[in-house]
């Protein structure tokens, strides 16, 4: 019997992050989300652990 051709969705949590200038940890986060767009986002990171393999489609 052919083999068949699926795509599998690998997800894995992603985080970033960014230096924002402000009187407290509150107005960091305020700012943060209010200006999210303006920030400078470094997107690299990426949790440990494993990744989680939950949605396949046949193609």
């Amino acid at each position: 019997m052919p083999k068949k051709l699926y795509r599998v969705h690998a997800t894995k949590e992603v985080w970033m992050e960014a230096d924002i200038e402000a009187n407290s940890e509150d107005e960091a986060l305020k700012l943060a989300e209010e200006h999210h767009g303006e920030q400078e986002w470094d997107e690299n990171h990426s949790q440990g652990g494993d990744w989680s393999y939950d949605e396949v489609e046949e193609l």
